[in-house]
């Protein structure tokens, strides 16, 4: 038979909170320490006295959902020489789907639980005379992991993370919000080890919905969020001056946006995978527009907006560029490029024939609002 990799476990290492008694119906200590096996692989703590205790809740625990391996909660209250008839005894352990309670009194001053989690929680009358209540019901209390996780807030079964509270994990990122059923899962704060801060919607564990995500370096983004990238429509500003504000894909801008310069210039266009792409219009600090073409964040070209006299165009009430040898009359005729004169659309490969467009599409560089 296999060995459990915990059944070497190195000596007993104790550690005590709260050690003085707080009442009967509160919670008096903790102490955690590395335990044995039984030979069908479940830990066994070595138990010491001072204490009353109740197993409320115990099974399979896992961090990824709230729960951790091998964990055991327990509700206790101090009894001062309670009399017991053994010094020693065993923990009853119930089957992971029954309510798990069991009573144990003992003679010593000091609790050792289990193999590196351990949950405390205030003790209810019912916890204490036996009867089951109700397990789906919200408690208060905490939960440690023998890898370093830790929780303290709300708990639903006894040993599962539900309404609010904090998370803090071995390597120091921190959650201070809502769970449900284990889960990150409305709003909340979450601190990276590296200092970033996200603050906003959580859904089903992930950044979902609508959050702010500050960066150790400055930068700042404000918008929508999906399974914890940007998704959607947001505003980007970096700590040297640039902004963007537009739609997000895959944690990149991607789609169409605005992108300003810290001197002012702005560009109003078409982005994808972070970069420049496609067709756009951009303005200098002092007002003067240009069409550009990108190619994966590579200018191929660019044309001066403003308006040809040999050339008129009107279309939708506004006057247009166009710029073609072929015009009659002043007016515009024959095929190519067209652009609003204030910046706000393009008309790619159009046909003109005498200042009327008969062919080609209207094309917006301007942000449609967001659903």
């Amino acid at each position: 038979q296999a060995t459990h990799p915990r059944a070497a476990a190195p000596a007993l290492q104790t550690t005590l909170q709260s050690p003085e008694p707080a009442g009967e119906g509160n919670m008096v200590l903790v102490a955690q320490m590395l335990a044995r096996e039984d030979e069908h692989g479940k830990s066994v703590p070595r138990l010491l006295d001072g204490v009353e205790i109740r197993i409320v809740d115990a099974g399979e625990v896992d961090v990824r959902d709230g729960r951790a391996k091998g964990g055991v909660a327990l509700s206790y209250v101090h009894r001062s020489h309670r009399s017991c008839p053994e010094a020693w005894a065993y923990l009853a352990m119930y089957h992971r789907n029954m309510t798990q309670r069991a009573c144990l009194a003992l003679l010593l001053p000091v609790v050792f639980l289990v193999t590196g989690f351990v949950m405390a929680e205030d003790a209810d009358t019912d916890a204490l005379s036996g009867t089951s209540g109700d397990e789906t019901q919200s408690t208060e209390g905490e939960l440690y992991w023998g890898d370093g996780h830790h929780y303290r807030g709300g708990l639903k079964a006894g040993n599962q993370m539900h309404g609010r509270g904090i998370h803090t994990a071995p390597d120091g990122e921190i959650y201070a919000g809502d769970f449900v059923d284990g889960q990150r899962h409305g709003e909340g704060t979450l601190t990276f080890p590296n200092g970033d801060v996200y603050e906003g919607d959580f859904r089903n564990g992930a950044m979902t919905g609508r959050g702010r995500l500050v960066w150790s370096n400055g930068d700042i983004y404000e918008g929508d969020f999906m399974d914890g990238v940007r998704q959607g429509r947001g505003v980007l500003e970096r700590q040297s001056g640039e902004t963007y504000v537009g739609d997000f894909s895959g944690d990149q801008r991607h789609g169409k946006g605005r992108y300003r310069w810290r001197d002012g210039t702005l560009y109003k266009g078409h982005f994808a995978f972070g970069k420049l792409h496609r067709s756009g219009v951009k303005s200098s600090p002092s007002g003067e527009l240009s069409f550009e073409t990108w190619n994966d964040g590579q200018l191929t070209g660019a044309v001066p907006v403003e308006a040809v006299e040999r050339c008129s165009l009107n279309l939708g009430g506004k006057p247009w560029m166009f710029n073609d040898d072929s015009c009659i009359n002043g007016l515009a005729h024959g095929e190519g490029l067209a652009v609003a004169l204030d910046g706000s659309a393009y008309v790619l490969n159009g046909r003109f024939i005498l200042g009327s467009m008969v062919r080609g599409e209207i094309r917006s560089v301007e942000l449609e609002e967001s659903p």
